[in-house]
């Protein structure tokens, strides 16, 4: 029995590492994954399912309820005078059809607030949703920073070999000390290490993403670029705006007040006069199979006379509940508009630091290649000419860090917002 169970699970590692081996996978893609295999979303989806089946049965109420009903009853009389006994037995059945006519506003407010529930649980899956993308994302981006990680420690392995067979020709022909060999020595396997680490950080970067896409481990993984295919260009205003209207925190507290005005309303008319009218045809007589039948209508209004302390204490709870949401609600309001300033800031400050970041590596490329013949004449100290290469490294690592900030930062505005910006990825 356990092989039989072991067999699919196999073949499901088996399929997906396949699939995943067999082509570079995009960030849409690592996107639709993880939302596949998300436990929790696959939780919030079957309470969304609830949800509904809850909003059909509030609906439901409303319509005309149909019964029926089978019964049989056995009596016995005694009369002491003559000490005779009598036992007659009767036969019922029938159908009887009700309809509620009006209920106070009952029946109006269990219906909305039974859309609102739903809503709400669309508003928690939304979130949710939200949260992943946002998660994927940023492990997404950061498997390709340590890739691009793990090429520009290569290339600064090999320029340090460059530099040191420089070294060593300049050594052979007496212009370089013994000393700066050994330290250009000591630099290439010193950018070797950097380059291991730079492989592990990849390695350990495309684990956390397997995870987050709910995959294992051991799958293959390959990833595409897929960088934003267009450039940020809302004013702070405008994403604070976007926000309001976006996000499903803020949906989820609108729903959630309204809610309890109708929890009101619902107190309220447990108070009030109701009207129904019901309808019913019978069969009855003293043989199984009734002889005899009739029809019945009745028309009720029912009026309480006194809620007492009940509707007082009901409605003054509401009253406090009502004044609690209204100030959660002004709470994530101000939480929000908070958000979406700061979003807003971190992309116009990381977008500039991209544009800085290719300038200076221009500047660095540019500095190095004139280092490297200043450096063969003798111009320039071997210390020198290594800051010079140094900051070359440093200038690639800056726009690798830049290019991927400024992604991420879309992301955390995207999810302060509430809502993937218009343009898509390339």
């Amino acid at each position: 029995m356990k092989k039989n169970v072991r067999r699919p699970l196999f073949l499901f590692f088996v399929i997906v590492s396949g699939v995943f081996a067999s082509e570079e996978i995009t960030l849409d893609r690592c996107i639709d994954t993880a939302k596949k295999n998300n436990r929790q979303l696959e939780e919030l989806r079957l309470g969304k399912r609830m949800k509904s089946i809850q909003l059909k049965s509030a609906r439901y109420d409303v319509f005309p309820q149909l019964d029926f009903n089978m019964n049989y009853s056995n009596k016995l009389s005694y009369d002491y005078d003559n000490g005779d006994k009598n036992r007659a037995g009767n036969y019922s059945s029938g159908f009887k059809l009700t309809q509620s006519l009006a209920s106070s506003g009952r029946n109006t407010a269990a219906i909305k607030k039974a859309v609102n529930n739903y809503e709400i649980a669309e508003c928690n899956y939304l979130e949710a949703q939200n949260d992943l993308i946002v998660e994927i994302k940023k492990k997404y981006y950061q498997v390709l920073k340590n890739m691009s990680m793990v090429k520009t420690a290569e290339d600064a392995v090999k320029r340090k070999e460059n530099n040191y067979s420089l070294i060593k020709l300049l050594y052979q022909v007496g212009n370089e000390k013994i000393t700066n060999l050994n330290q250009a020595k000591y630099y290439i396997a010193n950018e070797k290490n950097n380059l291991l680490l730079a492989a592990k950080n990849l390695e350990i970067a495309k684990l956390k993403l397997k995870q987050a896409m709910g995959i294992p481990l051991d799958t293959p993984l390959d990833l595409k670029e897929q960088f934003t295919a267009y450039e940020y260009d809302y004013g702070e205003d405008e994403a604070i705006n976007k926000a309001m209207e976006y996000r499903p925190d803020l949906k989820r507290a609108e729903l959630s007040v309204e809610n309890v005005k109708l929890e009101r309303t619902n107190a309220m008319s447990e108070f009030l006069p109701s009207a129904s009218l019901s309808a019913d045809y019978n069969w009855y007589g003293g043989q199984f199979f009734p002889d005899r039948d009739g029809w019945n209508t009745v028309f009720s209004v029912s009026f309480p006379i006194s809620g007492g302390f009940p509707l007082y204490t009901k409605l003054n709870e509401n009253k406090i509940n009502l004044l609690s949401s209204e100030i959660a609600k002004k709470t994530l309001i101000d939480n929000i508009t908070i958000e979406a300033k700061e979003s807003h800031l971190a992309i116009i400050l990381a977008k500039e630091k991209k544009i800085l970041s290719y300038d200076n590596l221009k500047v660095a490329k540019e500095r190095f290649t004139l280092a490297g013949l200043e450096y063969s004449q003798g111009k320039i100290s071997f210390v020198e000419f290594e800051d010079i290469e140094d900051r070359l490294s440093s200038a690639e690592s800056e726009l690798i860090e830049a290019k991927y900030a400024y992604e991420i930062a879309i992301a955390e505005l995207e999810n302060a917002i509430g809502k993937t910006l218009s343009g898509g990825a390339e």
